[in-house]
């Protein structure tokens, strides 16, 4: 039982590895495209990424990479409670 919640939490600690690589690398394009009332909304950054749209992305990524960091540490926790 104790073997296969360290799995658990290395698997969980990898996906959280993995959400938080892609945290740093995440750009979002600039929306170019109008919207209901014709209007192209406002973005900042370049043609490639929208700063603000960026960050959203950005912290939307670190938010799930902390909780399934936040679930590896909770099992390693109980590996430590039963044995």
């Amino acid at each position: 039982m104790e073997f296969y919640l360290q799995i658990v939490a290395a698997i969980l600690a990898l996906v959280a590895a993995v959400c938080w690589f892609y945290a740093s690398v995440v750009k979002v394009q600039p929306i170019t495209e109008p919207d209901q009332s014709g209007f192209i909304p406002a973005s900042y950054g370049t043609r490639k990424a929208d700063v603000a749209l960026t960050m959203q992305a950005q912290s939307r990524w670190n938010a799930k990479a902390a909780c399934f960091a936040g679930l590896a540490a909770l099992v390693q926790a109980l590996v430590l409670v039963i044995t």
